[in-house]
């Protein structure tokens, strides 16, 4: 046995230079005839890698990029760990040690090339994650991490893989699979059949493949990547390799950069998709080995190849789209990530489907299977293609989508139906069938037969597998040379198919052999048909953007399901405009083809792609996914579960139990619904609609707009846009600055943010806010009520309601008839401009009035209150105690209890009233009125007038209070001897003696000496002479009307 490179060959029978299956120079240049295009990465060499981006005319790729998407704006492979089996990998290569995991590599086993000659390994890394770092080359998945296990040597390794290779055997390198996510295998046996089941020395490899499936990746599988193999010319087939034909693997053939079949590129039926090989010489770009080492030994510094070519460079395009899908979907089972890539690749290669347009190296038609699940209907497959060319966005768009979880233990198995014949003999041109009865209805995904067989000439053979709905797979074609079946010790085989997918297993499967040339002869014996798949009710119907292109075919425009099971609709892998209606019997659109759902359908779930979709639920409980781009979701009757994807997304929520999924940074998202509604994270407006009257906001930024009932619209955290219509609303932004609209309607509004702003448009009805801190009423609102510890409130030029709180408040009602209620607390209350009503409540309180219309009200002993008046004239409400005016010559009164009044500099008449009362003056010829009560006057600064009333009152002459003469002295009327007092104790008597210094008396002179006070009568009054310095002029004079007689005891001096 042989082990070889897939890679990097000139395709020929026989063995080429160094022992491999060719062996050619890769070539030492960049390559000719590359299209340069002006997008992805800066890395030098990134234009020329025409497997990631190719502008060229009839030329392919593996789209990567389309329609302004690039699969790398989302998912690089970061964190997705890929092993290869190969001869090493230049862990040192600046392109490949960013992503070198050494902590991964075998213990004692180092992954650098062990064999100088050795570089396959090296390019085969670089197809898969050369680092996006503005060097060389890059990879497919550019950030998933890298190991190598260096057991297939650069020259021919005789033995059988098992025994220790240049660094580590098979074996052990097939016992480590279980420890990365994906591995790569492009290498291959020589001799086919090799690794067949009946080969004792296989059975160790065979048994650890299987526990890598079953158990790998915590039970969710290895994604083993298989190349095909380089052997079209030797007439190989994937049949010949169980390598390349097990449950696990994935088999890859290469095409060239028009998409046909490259003519080295190993056929058979367990091909399952496509990617470049390239020609020969090869053209494809990538890393190589660092110095003169490499493939591109004349150019040093370079680093790059751009001679890689056969399938063991199609299979690391695989391996890479692989860990791509892992990164976007890490539960996806190893079946889950065969059947998405089968899915979605592209029909490629010749345009028949009939076989009479071939060309080039195919050597099989394109064929439709049976199954319906699949644009419509059954999957297009061929043995040079398997279902087609890699499409890597449609990929990691329906890996993306994908619920269900393919894993070892989940498959379905029908296992070793017996044929109904027991051996049939082959004669020389005769044609023999063996029949197989499966009672067991699965989903098919894929088919194997054991089978004994004896022949002397293998490629006389054509073997066909019919399944039960026609469809016919060739499982061998005239392969394998002019040898006996026993030279390859081909006795018992496994020969796989993949072309059965979707299918049902139930019914009759023929087995065809056919002798087709003449000379030989042989038997079948002990044919067994085993089928891996899944439950045949839960039924995935995938669309792609290749349905406008088949949807032509019988069928693909009509819809049918009614088996029962979880149902789903996915068209994750389509970029255009689609809709989706679960709704039996409706019409939708996909790819820009109408299809229709039958009158009978009952489908639960839909899934859209990368455009603006319409998806539209039934009556049962539907889970609708709208991928990329601005969808509507409509659950319909049922509780739904509706995903909108990245994009400005509509959901329509019509059910108490609809739920709504949506991720961070995905756009900004509407929920439409007629049912009071808590918004859920990361979903950012709602619309109320019919009878929905509430909705609570998310975290996020809400914009929530009501309807024409009665609102309760509650934001949280988010800066909100809160709006309703008619209708008595009550809205409540939350934290963060919200702008709340109440409209037509009796509105109430809570503020909790300095930044919130309350916007009402005239004749919308009485509105109210209430405010957890200091808040101005914006216009047209009427009310205002402070709530818990906020402490100013301010009105508008309305006739406002101010409501304040148990602090102490300052209240301003600003323009307009405003009613101000402070409740408890000290609180300063102002009515603005207008006829205002103050209502200090408990507390000491502070109101200041500007019109005497401004009323002012407290209860009995509801704490010592003040007024502050600006107006010309104002009296206290019962139950205050204390006024001050402050603008100009203003009158005041008081009330019945002791009252504390003061002017200003103007001239200010003051009335006591009732109670003993303090009036001050302060500057200007003041008035002051005790009235009844025990009072105490200050005019303080210019001639005042006094009014004694009842009582014993007391005037209170400082200095400056009063001068001399007629026109600046003091008059104090209703004076009574004996009861009323003159008090002149802030006056000092003497300035020269420390101290203040108290007067003497001196009745009858109206020249008292210095520090003496005189008193005189003139005509009917009486005149007080004070002197207050040394010299004999009089500073100091006041006239008591209508007073006789003075005496020591009416001053206190």
């Amino acid at each position: 046995m042989t082990l070889i490179h897939t890679g990097v060959e000139t395709i020929d029978p026989g063995p080429g230079p160094g022992g491999r299956e060719g062996g050619a120079d890769p070539g030492t240049g960049t390559g000719t005839g590359l299209v340069v295009l002006d997008l992805g990465p800066a890395d030098p060499y990134f234009a020329s890698q025409y497997h990631l981006a190719n502008g060229a005319g009839g030329q392919r790729d593996l789209n990567l990029f389309s329609g302004g998407a690039s699969v790398w704006d989302d998912y690089t492979g970061a964190g997705v760990r890929v092993a290869l089996i190969d001869d090493g990998v230049d862990y040192l290569h600046p392109d490949l040690f960013p992503n070198y995991d050494f902590s991964l590599e075998v213990a004692g086993v180092d992954g650098y090339h062990p064999d100088r000659d050795g570089a396959h390994g090296t390019a085969v890394a670089g197809i898969i994650a050369a680092q996006r770092n503005q060097t060389g080359a890059v990879g497919i998945a550019h950030e998933a991490t890298l190991v190598s296990m260096p057991a297939i040597p650069a020259s021919d390794l005789s033995g059988d893989g098992l025994a220790a290779g240049p660094t580590i055997s098979l074996r052990d390198a097939f016992a480590n699979f279980a420890n990365y996510d994906v591995v790569n295998n492009s290498w291959g046996y020589v001799t086919p059949f090799y690794d067949s089941a009946f080969n004792a020395r296989q059975a160790e490899l065979h048994a650890t493949l299987a526990d890598v499936v079953a158990e790998g990746r915590d039970g969710l599988g290895g994604i083993i990547v298989k190349s095909a193999g380089n052997g079209r010319g030797s007439l190989d087939n994937t049949a010949g390799s169980w390598t390349t034909a097990s449950w696990g693997t994935i088999a890859v053939a290469a095409v060239e950069r028009d998409g046909r079949v490259s003519s080295y590129s190993t056929e058979g039926a367990s091909v399952l998709v496509s990617a470049f090989g390239g020609p020969v010489p090869g053209d494809v770009v990538t890393t190589d080995r660092t110095g003169h080492l490499g493939y591109n030994r004349a150019t040093v510094g370079d680093e790059v190849t751009s001679g890689f070519n056969g399938t063991s460079a199609a299979a690391p395009m695989v391996s890479g789209v692989a860990a791509l899908m892992l990164e976007a979907n890490p539960d996806l089972g190893y079946r889950d990530v065969q059947t998405i890539l089968a899915a979605t690749a592209v029909h490629t290669g010749a345009d028949s489907f009939d076989g009479s347009g071939l060309t080039g190296a195919e050597r099989y038609q394109w064929d439709w299977n049976g199954a319906d699940g699949w644009n419509g209907g059954g999957f297009h497959f061929s043995e040079d293609y398997g279902f087609g060319l890699v499409d890597v966005l449609a990929a990691v768009r329906l890996a993306e989508s994908w619920t269900g979880t393919g894993t070892w233990e989940s498959r379905a198995l029908v296992e070793g139906v017996a044929a109904n014949e027991g051996s049939v003999a082959i004669t020389d041109l005769a044609t023999v069938t063996m029949t197989f009865d499966v009672a067991e209805t699965i989903a098919v995904e894929r088919v194997a037969i054991d089978l004994g067989l004896s022949h002397t000439w293998l490629s006389d053979l054509e073997i066909q597998l019919t399944s039960p709905d026609g469809t016919v797979s060739e499982l061998m074609r005239d392969n394998f040379g002019s040898a006996d079946a026993t030279d390859y010790g081909a006795r018992d085989l496994t020969l796989a198919s993949n072309a059965f997918l979707g299918e049902l297993s139930a019914g009759t499967w023929t087995l065809t052999i056919t002798d087709d040339y003449l000379g030989d002869s042989g038997t079948a014996s002990n044919a067994a048909l085993s089928i891996v798949g899944h439950d045949a009710t839960d039924d995935v119907y995938i669309y792609t953007e290749e349905y406008a292109d088949f949807a032509g075919g019988p069928g693909r425009r009509a819809l049918t399901d009614t088996d029962g099971g979880i149902d789903e609709i996915n068209a994750a892998a389509v970029f255009s405009d689609s809709v989706i209606s679960l709704v039996a019997g409706a019409i939708g659109r996909i790819d820009g083809v109408t299809f229709s759902l039958a009158a009978d359908a009952a489908i639960e779930n839909a899934t859209s792609g990368d455009g603006d979709d319409l998806l539209t639920g039934n009556a049962l409980g539907n889970r609708l996914s709208g991928g990329r781009g601005d969808d509507t979701l409509d659950g319909g009757a049922g509780t739904d579960t509706l995903i909108g994807g990245a994009g400005d997304d509509r959901y329509i929520v019509d059910q108490p139990g609809d739920r709504v999924i949506e991720r961070a940074d995905e756009g900004i998202d509407t929920i439409e619904t007629a049912l009071n509604i808590t918004l859920p994270a990361n979903v950012e407006r709602v619309i109320l609609r019919g009878a929905a009257w509430s909705v609570q906001g998310s975290s996020a930024d809400n914009t929530m707009i009501g309807n024409a009932a009665c609102n309760r619209i509650t934001g949280r955290a988010g800066d909100d846009y809160l709006t309703s219509h008619d209708g008595d609303d009550t809205l409540d932004g939350g934290g963060g600055a919200d702008t709340m609209i109440g409209g037509a309607g009796d509105d109430r509004y809570t503020v909790s943010n300095a930044g919130d702003v309350v916007r009402e448009t005239v004749g919308e009805g009485f509105d109210t806010v209430r405010s957890y801190i200091s808040f101005t009423l914006g216009d047209d609102v009427e009310r205002l009520e402070l709530l818990k510890s906020a402490l100013n409130g301010s009105g508008n030029d309305l006739a406002n309601s101010l409501v304040g709180n148990s602090f102490g408040n300052m209240l301003n009602g600003l323009g307009g008839q405003d009613h101000i209620r402070g409740e408890a607390g000290d609180d300063t209350i102002s009515g603005g401009a207008g006829d205002d009503t103050m209502i200090g409540g408990t507390g000491d309180d502070t109101y200041i009035v500007g019109l005497r219309s401004d009323v002012v009200v407290e209860e009995t002993g509801a704490g010592y209150d003040t007024v502050v008046s600006y107006a010309g004239t104002f009296r206290l409400d019962d139950n205050v105690e204390r006024m001050e005016l402050r603008s100009g010559a203003q009158v005041g009164y008081g009330n019945d209890l002791r009252n504390t009044m003061i002017g200003n500099g103007a001239g200010n008449a003051l009335y006591g009233e009732g109670g003993g009362d303090r009036l001050f003056g302060e500057g200007g010829r003041d008035t002051l009125v005790g009235g009844a009560g025990d009072d105490t006057l200050n005019g303080g600064a210019g001639s005042d007038y006094y009014v004694l009333g009842e009582g014993a009152d007391r005037v209170v002459i400082g200095a400056g209070d009063s001068g001399y003469g007629f026109s600046r002295r003091d008059m104090i009327r209703d004076f009574t001897s004996g009861e009323d007092v003159i008090d002149l104790s802030a006056l000092d008597a003497d300035a020269g003696v420390a101290g203040n210094q108290a007067f003497r008396f001196f009745g009858g002179t109206a020249a008292p000496g210095a520090g003496e006070v005189g008193a005189v009568v003139y005509g009917d009054a009486l005149i007080v002479s004070v002197n207050l310095d040394d010299d004999a002029a009089i500073e100091l004079q006041l006239q008591l009307n209508g007073v006789d007689h003075i005496t020591a005891s009416d001053f206190i001096l």
